[in-house]
């Protein structure tokens, strides 16, 4: 008998390992399609201005755009895949080469940020790589230069359908179309710029979420790769060869000019780094935009130390303030921004000031309310040695295996990928926008994917089952099982509230902005409804209220 029960033991042991590793090589297939995918569609690899920076959309319907987002995000996104994927390679004895080459040219296209930043704006200054950096640097003939990005035969199996038309480059600063250059013209015909410091900011400044990406990515590349690596021997802009040794150069640069300022950055002219409000016209507010870095000076500061060995003074007493926010953190009751914001300072900085819970329990429990946990525990792990968590690793799985094959995408609100890849980046998003699509409903398109890419390789690195880690020839006809995901019912609840308060949030914002800007049109209440729902097809008209179709049963009960 205690035979019998030994082998039924036993099989259903291999059983199980034998899905695993099942769903392992259908991620890592996966993975080399959205890698694949990545460097034909999203990115133009390069050294020149607008070059190695991967876009996060690309829009095939209506007015096909490519989007950057959130740029310098999704660049540090991009430089831990690279950093996590040279790991996976080297462990298996196979070529980096090509890895190596992305990776160099991510990096140096962070260094033409923060060297164009004093040439533009008005200030006319000398190029300096001293940390302060603008969002990104595309040419207005980006596109037109880079055909491979503006093909018109867009393969099925990775889109829905394909265009036809020429892209365009949407957002490019260069432009002067950033967030603080407003343009209404198609109903309302608003042309005129807001105030405040619209007319002089078209190039959008450094802030600290955007900081706080980019020291993902460095800290990823300071950890796994060695500190001779470099790519065929070039140097970057500040003649450093080594990758891991450029990499802790752009962390000591950011830090530096913000502990420069008393970690509240300044523009080159002086002026504090702010937001412009162009719903009221306001001038950005110090306190309102700057004030978080000051009193999290503390984090910042170990961070530091972890990445390039050196602890940046800060103040004390403000400081221990960031004690008060740790304390809270379980029921941080802000924006889901930022919450991600402290969940990676305190991932980064492997630190809170919390008097019983470590660092490691302080990011999992505040991770928790969105499904953020894969991404930042494991990114843990690998950082600080983390204890390896079961539920996270199985949640890991989990979330990896029902990716869409082709990747993550929202077309319109009833067509857009399953299982919470409704959004460019999940692991900044709430439950709202990663199962019913992003809370900006212009916003749509096909994704890159960089979200799934970096949590599936420190899933491997982390798993030490890293043998099945090579480049497959990607074959439109691979069978990949996709495994759906059922929300728990307090979730499933939480995901469709906060999906319709986000997008009758935003509607309200965008109606009033226009009403406001049309004043002088007869009927401008009219115009702006029709606007947004001829733009959008979101709402039904001006009373606000969202589709049915947002609360289809599409979770568990």
């Amino acid at each position: 008998m205690k035979k019998i029960s030994l082998f039924l033991l036993l099989l259903f042991i291999s059983v199980i390992n034998y899905a695993q590793n099942t769903e392992t090589v259908n991620n890592i297939t996966k993975y080399w399609n959205y890698r694949n995918r990545l460097t034909q569609n999203f990115i133009a690899i390069g050294g020149k201005s607008g070059e190695s920076m991967p876009f996060g959309t690309r829009n095939e319907r209506g007015n096909p755009h490519l989007s950057l987002g959130e740029a310098p995000i999704m660049l540090g996104q991009y430089i831990g895949v690279l950093a996590t994927e040279y790991k996976l390679l080297k462990q298996n004895n196979q070529n980096t080469e090509q890895t190596l080459k992305e990776l160099y040219y991510a990096l140096y296209a962070f260094n033409r940020l923060d060297l164009v930043a004093e040439t533009v704006n008005g200030y006319n200054k000398k190029p300096k790589l001293d940390g302060y950096y603008v969002r990104e640097d595309i040419p207005n003939d980006f596109v037109s230069s880079h055909p491979e990005l503006n093909k018109n035969s867009i393969e099925s199996y990775q889109f829905i359908y394909g265009s036809g038309k020429p892209f365009t480059v949407k957002c490019t600063t260069h432009k002067g179309n950033s967030c603080c250059d407003v343009t209404v013209s198609r109903d309302c015909k608003v042309n005129e710029n807001p105030k405040g410091y619209a007319k002089k900011y078209n190039h959008v400044p450094m802030s600290m979420d955007q900081s706080l990406g980019i020291l993902i990515g460095v800290s990823l590349v300071n950890k796994l790769v060695d500190g001779t690596v470099n790519y065929q021997n070039l140097a970057f802009q500040d003649k450093e060869t080594s990758i891991k040794k450029e990499a802790q150069n752009i962390a000591k640069r950011i830090l530096t000019y913000a502990q420069k300022h008393h970690w509240t950055p300044k523009e080159p002219d002086g002026d504090y780094i702010g937001d412009c409000d162009f719903r009221t016209n306001a001038k950005p507010n110090f306190f309102k935009n700057n004030v978080t870095m000051l009193v999290f000076g503390r984090f910042f500061s170990k961070i530091g130390k972890n990445i390039f060995g050196e602890k940046l003074a800060f103040t004390p007493f403000i400081g221990f303030l960031n004690g008060v926010g740790s304390i809270q953190a379980d029921n941080f009751k802000g924006d889901f921004w930022n919450r991600r914001m402290y969940i990676e300072m305190m991932t980064l900085s492997n630190k809170n000031n919390h008097l019983w819970l470590s660092a490691a329990r302080k990011v999992k429990n505040a991770s928790e309310k969105y499904d953020w946990q894969p991404l930042y525990y494991n990114m843990g792990i690998i950082l600080h040695d983390w204890k390896k968590d079961s539920k996270i690793k199985k949640q890991s799985l989990e979330m990896l295996s029902s990716a869409p094959y082709n990747g993550p995408y929202y077309h319109k609100i009833n067509d857009f990928a399953k299982n919470g890849w409704a959004t460019k980046n999940r692991f900044s998003a709430s439950l709202g926008e990663q199962y019913n699509g992003s809370r900006f409903p212009e916003i749509n398109g096909n994704y890159s994917g960089l979200d799934y890419m970096l949590l599936h390789n420190m899933y491997l690195l982390n798993s030490n089952n890293t043998s099945d880690f090579k480049n497959f020839t990607v074959d439109k006809s691979s069978k990949i099982t996709i495994k759906n995901i059922k929300l728990k019912p307090k979730k499933c609840v939480q995901q469709k509230l906060q999906s319709c308060k986000e997008r009758k949030k935003y509607y309200i914002f965008l109606d009033g902005f226009i009403r406001k800007r049309c004043k002088k049109t007869d009927d401008c209440t009219k115009i702006s409804a029709t606007y947004f729902h001829k733009k959008f097809g979101e709402f039904n008209g001006p009373n606000m209220q969202c589709k049915k179709a947002v609360f289809k049963k599409e979770c568990a009960e």
